[in-house]
């Protein structure tokens, strides 16, 4: 069967598409960063939170959960925990004296796509080549919302800047989302307007 993980590429830049919270998928991180080796870890985490987010792996294994205010005041949260593979792939950077950035967009609003997905251990069963494929063949992702977009567009345009300052980048993101990041790198871009820190 080869390796369990996979990434998309373009050039010296790496995409691993990944179910988010999901231990199976940390694991794929793992691996994919030891063979890799990437300089610049890059996640789908927003930027605005980075240093936030970065004492909270710091704390691992304990587990963290970052709780802000979105404009309106409502509460939005966010946990660290060690199963995540955007904190495994963090995580590992850290550790190993790589830069690690997150590259997201602080659209203010909580996750808009649900993940409507089977069980996790279908990657297991599929691989995750195979889970991705089927997932974009038979269409188990919705069309992009607008803010998706947004925030798409906007990691592509930072990840771009950080595969220009040389060595290989490596991306951990969502599976919903690596494809049409993948796409974006090829396009022109506008700097995404959203909050620079929290």
């Amino acid at each position: 069967m080869g390796r369990f993980w996979f990434t998309l590429r373009e050039s010296n830049i790496h995409i691993l598409p990944v179910l988010h919270e999901r231990v199976e998928f940390a694991d794929a991180v793992r691996l994919a960063l030891a063979e890799i080796s990437p300089s610049t870890v890059a996640v789908e985490l927003p930027a605005s939170l980075e240093a936030q987010v970065l004492r909270a792996v710091a704390r691992l294994p304990q587990v963290s959960v970052l709780l802000y205010e979105s404009s309106r005041g409502e509460p939005l949260y966010l946990p660290v925990a060690p199963a995540d593979p955007l904190v495994e792939a963090l995580r590992w950077g850290m550790e190993r004296g790589r830069r690690v950035r997150c590259v997201d967009v602080d659209i203010d609003a909580p996750m808009l796509w649900q993940e409507r997905l089977p069980d996790p251990y279908a990657a297991l069963r599929l691989g995750h080549r195979g889970l991705y494929e089927a997932l974009v063949d038979h269409g188990g992702f919705a069309e992009a919302h607008p803010l998706d977009r947004l925030r798409e567009q906007g990691m592509a345009l930072r990840v771009r800047r950080l595969a220009q300052q040389g060595g290989r980048v490596l991306l951990v993101c969502g599976m919903a989302h690596a494809g049409r990041i993948l796409e974006d790198l090829g396009r022109c871009l506008p700097e995404p307007m959203d909050r620079l820190e929290r």
